[in-house]
């Protein structure tokens, strides 16, 4: 079965929006633990310089803050955890497509080297 992945090469100015599963925000340094989680309206939008972030409200980042990236691709919910410099939150989205979260994960590695 062959699923749709968008073109991370050309993304539009209004960006790429990903409607997720989930996503939820934590303490850097806690584990599991949450602060917050997004069932009703969760989405990344990926854009050339940053992300839009939506768990609470939509926060910004640019690849540059980002200090650690953790892939969990084994088992269904796949997810994407994202740790930021200077910023003591986390933030995961979870997403069921294993080939799109691998290539949002492969984008993320490209703009956080400069690529």
């Amino acid at each position: 079965m062959t699923h749709f992945c968008p073109d991370f090469q050309h993304l539009p100015t209004e960006g790429l929006k990903i409607e997720v599963m989930e996503t939820i925000t934590g303490i850097k340094g806690l584990g599991l633990m949450e602060f917050a989680r997004n069932r009703f309206d969760p989405f990344l939008t990926i854009y050339d310089d940053h992300l839009d972030l939506n768990v609470v409200r939509i926060k910004q980042k640019p690849y540059q803050q980002i200090e650690r990236i953790i892939l969990l691709p084994r088992k269904k919910p796949y997810a994407l955890r994202l740790h930021f410099i200077h910023d003591l939150f986390t933030f995961s989205a979870t997403i069921l497509d294993r080939e799109l979260l691998l290539e949002i994960h492969e984008f993320i590695l490209r703009r956080m080297r400069g690529d």
